[in-house]
């Protein structure tokens, strides 16, 4: 469970370290453009464009950092309804949904990507694949994150079992 407990942090820290530069990078240029545009007269473009590929960077790694920590939206209203056993399961259930939905979103940020290599429809003249990227690494991590949890559930049941029912 330590070894475990110690990935969820390095990942989370990670996230963490990465959404914050790009918070602040983002802020910073944001700035420069209100400075530009109304002190300067000059707008410019580029800007538009790099906070579109930060904020899909945002929200692509804020999904797998809030699975992770089960700190996504969630509908409690099965607490008072069913059983703890019953609960467990639609968990369980969830959280290999999330692995398999994470799976097909990689594989569906990669088919975009391959689809759209070439072209090239912004003010950067950058590739079109690279607007996947997130894409692809939410699937990645989102899986990772379902599996992390469903690794840790099943050390703690271990853990309980083998102390008679006790705690972990």
């Amino acid at each position: 469970m330590k070894l475990l407990n110690k990935i969820e942090a390095v990942i989370c820290a990670t996230i963490r370290l990465i959404v914050g530069v790009i918070v602040f990078f983002m802020v910073g240029i944001n700035v420069l453009q209100v400075v530009t545009r109304y002190f300067v007269d000059k707008v410019i473009t580029w800007i538009e464009d790099v906070s579109i590929l930060s904020v899909l960077c945002i929200a692509a790694l804020g999904v797998s950092y809030a699975w992770l920590k089960g700190e996504h939206l969630i509908m409690d209203i099965t607490d008072e309804l069913y059983p703890e056993k019953l609960k467990k399961a639609l968990w369980i259930i969830c959280q290999l949904v999330a692995v398999v939905a994470g799976v097909k979103l990689a594989q569906l940020g990669i088919y975009n990507a391959e689809l759209n290599l070439g072209v090239k429809a912004t003010g950067l003249r950058y590739d079109e694949s690279l607007r996947y990227i997130p894409l692809i690494v939410c699937g990645v991590l989102l899986a990772v994150a379902a599996v992390i949890n469903l690794a840790k559930e099943w050390v703690t049941h271990m853990n309980k079992e083998g102390n008679g029912g006790g705690e972990g």
